[in-house]
């Protein structure tokens, strides 16, 4: 029996696919802006640390993570985050320094302590806290073995670097494009909220109409999770409405529900069946539609007038909130009524599988608006009130990614030590920017990463290599590092098939070691005067 080999099978790009690209590299409104934005930030970053003499990564790329839409920099948060990278500075000296005596503890402490770093500050709503940790850390661990007596030095420097970039972060945000994000998710809600309730009374329109009409436009997709939810996640982060969260949350859930339910109908009512049975049940359909009508509306004028829990419109006294079982119920009623009769006999399967399959689109849509917002409100807060004093519980999920974190620099950590090249310094710092820029990467989205890490330092290299030769003022870098961050910010701005390929070619980028010149380096920072009692203690 002979064997033949198999043909391994193409796979050609559909259009959906090149669509979905072209999607996520279109110039949306704002993002060219918001591109330069972060890219002017960044190099004020350079300029101001360069200005210090500390020519330092650590500042671009922290004012580039700040400047992030899924982070936030706000003057609330920006004493915590520079007292926590001095603490992290000061235990990583005396750590580290003691720690370079006993070689055999170095190995499992770094682990333990970038584990318990990564957990108790998770990336998930603290990134930038993160980065105040681990920046100290790997540089008095690493630079502690192979200089011990320039690591104070080192330490000082980075963390200098990282509160310039954080600054500058923060007076960007807060100067240059001042929002309320929570004000922002509110009117998000109420579009779409509006938005569900007009698509509902369309397609409910042309359902029911006499006749079919043919729509020549593809049926739309009108979800805006993903949108919603970094905009949920940096109200979280902010930590001002601590008590509007939940009711947030379970409101982004009702309005995507609602749009991915009205886009399901509008698929329904493009189908080219039979008119008899909707006709049938059309006197109960309207009267449901209506019920639904109410409630999208009650749900978009309580997020129209969101503010703080103290201030929020509750529900008036007296108000009912529709009963949608009493309109669902009617519509069973006659479908159940119909067939008894035969009067279905002759309707069409196709029409017949339409017909309920639009009718269990309302029925679901009515399941997630049978609570007034108000009683959702209420429930919420009852459910998140404690019942008493109790510790806190262990986050499993949270647990394993901090381990997994911890395990990914320990590796790389391990790497340099055993090459003995203080030179591969840089390896410590990608385990831990993709921790901080991709929550739960996966080997099968790895793709993205090494792609915009490769262009990096594509870019590194070539700029090393024909322009650095050339250039040394601080000016010229700062247009050069403008020139990378800028294209990289929009790319970074784009879906996740292209985010992290902007995140990690800036990352790359300014990571490499050519991009600070000589005689930048040659420069004695002013923060080896404040670290020079870690030296002599």
């Amino acid at each position: 029996m002979s064997v033949v080999p198999a043909v391994p099978r193409q796979i050609h790009p559909t259009p959906g696919m090149i669509e979905s690209f072209w999607a996520d590299l279109a110039p949306t409104p704002g993002r060219w802006r918001r591109s330069a934005f972060m890219g002017l930030g960044t190099v004020t970053a350079l300029v101001v640390a360069w200005s210090l003499q500390v020519p330092s990564f650590a500042a671009p790329v922290a004012a580039f993570f700040g400047l992030l839409p899924s982070n936030v920099c706000t003057w609330r948060k920006l004493p915590p985050r520079l007292a926590l990278t001095a603490a992290g500075a000061i235990l990583g000296i005396t750590v580290a320094g003691v720690l370079v005596q006993l070689p055999w503890l170095l190995l499992p402490t770094f682990f333990a302590g970038v584990t318990l770093v990564a957990y108790f500050c998770p990336i998930t709503n603290a990134p930038l806290e993160l980065l105040a940790l681990l920046y100290p850390t790997f540089t008095a661990f690493y630079v502690g073995v192979f200089d011990p007596p320039g690591m104070p030095t080192a330490v000082g420097e980075i963390s200098v670097a990282y509160a310039v970039g954080i600054v500058t972060a923060t007076v960007f945000s807060r100067l240059f494009a001042p929002d309320d994000t929570a004000a922002t998710l509110a009117s998000a809600l109420a579009a779409g909220f509006a938005c569900a309730r007009a698509r509902l009374d369309q397609v409910t329109a042309r359902f029911t109409a006499e006749r079919f009409e043919a729509i020549r436009v593809e049926a739309p997709i009108s979800s805006q999770f993903a949108r919603d939810i970094q905009l949920l996640e940096r109200v979280r982060q902010e930590g001002r409405y601590r008590d509007d969260v939940a009711f947030l949350c379970l409101a982004v859930v009702v309005v995507d529900h609602a749009l991915t339910l009205t886009d399901t109908m509008d698929v329904l009512a493009r189908h080219d069946v039979g008119r008899t049975y909707r006709r049938l049940l059309a006197p109960q359909l309207s009267v449901l539609v209506a019920s639904l009508d109410d409630a999208l509306r009650a749900f978009e004028e309580e997020a129209r007038g969101r503010r703080p829990r103290e201030t929020t419109v509750a529900t008036q006294a007296g108000a009912r909130w529709p009963d949608h079982r009493e309109a669902i119920a009617a519509v069973e009623s006659q479908q159940l009524a119909l067939r008894r009769t035969g009067t279905l006999a002759h309707v069409d399967i196709a029409e017949e599988a339409n017909m309920d399959a639009f009718v269990r689109a309302l029925v679901s849509l009515a399941d997630s608006l049978h609570l007034s917002p108000a009683e959702l409100r209420e429930r919420v807060t009852t459910a998140a009130r404690p019942n008493g004093v109790a510790l806190p519980r262990i986050d499993p999920y949270a647990a394993r990614y901090g381990v997994r974190v911890g395990l990914g620099t320990t590796i790389a950590y391990l790497i340099g030590i055993v090459a003995d090249t203080a030179d591969l310094f840089n390896i410590l710092w990608h385990p831990a920017f993709l921790a901080v820029a991709s929550h739960g990467a996966t080997i099968r989205r790895a793709g993205t990463r090494f792609i915009g890490t490769a262009i990096g330092c594509v870019v590194a290299i070539i700029a090393t290599i024909a322009v650095m030769p050339n250039i040394s003022e601080l000016p010229a870098l700062a247009v050069l590092l403008f020139a990378v961050t800028m294209p990289s910010a929009y790319l970074a701005l784009g879906g996740p098939r292209f985010s992290y390929v902007g995140v990690q070619i800036v990352v790359a980028y300014s990571r490499s070691p050519g991009q600070l010149s000589s005689r930048s380096r040659r420069r004695r920072p002013l923060v080896s005067e404040f670290s020079r009692p870690f030296l002599t203690s």
